[in-house]
C-alpha cells in the first residue's frame, strides 16, 4: 500500500524543469508590476519584530509536524524560547542560513470525499515544524506590501476580503456577454479541467 501511495504521488508531482532559456522568454512577456521602490522595501533586513508578528499570527493550536509542538508552545513560552527562535529565523532570512533542518514535513491524505476508491480521492497535506512556517509566513507577510501590485482583481481565492464564489458571478457575467455579443468577430470560451489544473501546475504547461 505504501509503494502503491508513494509511487502515484511522486508521478503527480515529479516534473521536467524547463531550461533557464524557457524562463527567459516566459518572463520577457510579463509586464513589470514591482518597481525599484518596491524593490527597496521588499530587500530591507528583516527584523526581530517581525518574527514575533508571524509567531503570534499563527493558529495555535493546527496540527503539529514532526517537532510536535504546535504554534501555541511557541506562543506561551515566547519569554523563553523567543530570542533563539528570532536569531535563527533571522540568520536564515537576513544572512542565507539554510533551512534544510527544520524543513521537515509529515504528509497526511484528506479524502475528497466520503467514499475513497482511488488515489485521485486524497488531497496531501504538508505538516511542517513551526520554525520552518515562521520562516516562511514572516516572507509571505513582507510580500503583502506589494501584493496588491501583481494580483489582478480577477483572482479571487486566497487573498483577504475576497471570495471563491465570486467566481461563479463573473462565469455568469462572461456568458451573459458572449450570448448578447453581436459583432462579426466570433467569440470562444474555453472550458478547463480545473481538477486536474489545481492537483498539479508543471513549469511547462
Amino acid at each position: 500500500m505504501e509503494k502503491i501511495v508513494v509511487g502515484y504521488f511522486d508521478r503527480l508531482f515529479n516534473s521536467l524543469q524547463p531550461s533557464t532559456e524557457d524562463f527567459d522568454r516566459v518572463t520577457s512577456m510579463v509586464r513589470r508590476l514591482v518597481y525599484e521602490r518596491n524593490c527597496l522595501v521588499l530587500d530591507m533586513p528583516f527584523i526581530a519584530e517581525e518574527i514575533r508578528k508571524a509567531v503570534f499570527d499563527m493558529h495555535p493550536t493546527k496540527a503539529p509536524g514532526p517537532d510536535g509542538m504546535p504554534a501555541l508552545f511557541y506562543q506561551k513560552f515566547w519569554s523563553i524560547v523567543g530570542k533563539g527562535v528570532m536569531e535563527a529565523c533571522l540568520r536564515c532570512l537576513n544572512e542565507g542560513d539554510s533551512v534544510e533542518v527544520i524543513n521537515s514535513s509529515l504528509i497526511a491524505l484528506i479524502p475528497k470525499c466520503h467514499q475513497t476508491e482511488e488515489m485521485t480521492d486524497y488531497r496531501p497535506i504538508s505538516l511542517c515544524n513551526v520554525a520552518y512556517k515562521i520562516v516562511a509566513k514572516t516572507l509571505a507577510n513582507r510580500f503583502k506590501l506589494v501584493l496588491g501590485k501583481v494580483i489582478l482583481e480577477t483572482q479571487i481565492a486566497f487573498i483577504p476580503g475576497r471570495l471563491i464564489s465570486d467566481n461563479a458571478i463573473i462565469g455568469f457575467e462572461c456568458l451573459h456577454a458572449l450570448k448578447r455579443h453581436k459583432r462579426k468577430e466570433g467569440s470562444i470560451a474555453i472550458k478547463l479541467d480545473i481538477s486536474r489544473l489545481m492537483t498539479k501546475w508543471s513549469g511547462s504547461f
